[in-house]
């Protein structure tokens, strides 16, 4: 048993570094955590890679630890309550860590909505049915993105112009004095 054990507890130290010194290469892949629907209700599950294995570290550190200084009868209690403490970490670690900084790191995202008709200013030239580079400002962030004329006309470098619509990650843009003419 000691075996499982210190497997346990070597695997899961192992990721656990390996992912933290990669970057969370864990979460490159998406895997976050499992978001489950049923009847249109979200159910988040709290499992993730991360906590899957932050459990099997304090899963097999504690197990090791209950058999070699706990007695033969008292084995069994140990490991429950090696069991229920590794699950509570997992869980304080979830509630207090990890949705917090995944709620953080959804707030600063702009909606579509809210970047139409944003002010914008032309980096690369946008030239007539091509594609240019503009430059916008949203949340005290700013952002470059890929832009396309929505008239089919040229767009000089340092021009302002307004976001009219998103299509496929391409900003359709409109010259300022293209608003002012059509008024």
């Amino acid at each position: 048993m000691e075996t499982v054990f210190e497997l346990c507890f070597c695997v899961g130290l192992i990721v656990i570094l390996v992912s933290f010194l990669l970057g969370q290469v864990v979460n490159i892949c998406g895997l976050d955590g499992l978001d489950w629907s049923i009847a249109d209700v979200s159910l988040p599950i709290p499992f993730s890679p991360l906590l899957v294995f932050l459990f099997l570290t304090i899963f097999g550190g504690g197990g090791m630890l209950v058999q070699r200084y706990v007695g033969k009868r008292f084995v069994v209690i140990g490991i429950i309550g090696v069991v229920i403490v590794a699950l509570g970490i997992c869980l304080l670690i979830h509630r207090y860590i990890l949705l917090p900084l995944k709620k953080a790191e959804n707030t600063s995202t702009a909606s579509k909505e809210e970047l139409i008709g944003l002010l914008a200013k032309v980096n690369e030239r946008i030239p007539a049915d091509g594609f240019g580079e503009i430059t916008y400002v949203i949340h005290g962030n700013s952002y470059v993105a890929p832009a396309k004329s929505a008239t089919g006309e040229m767009i000089p470098i340092g021009t302002e112009v307004s976001i009219c619509w998103i299509e496929d990650y391409v900003f359709f843009v409109v010259q300022l004095e293209e608003v002012d003419r059509r008024k």
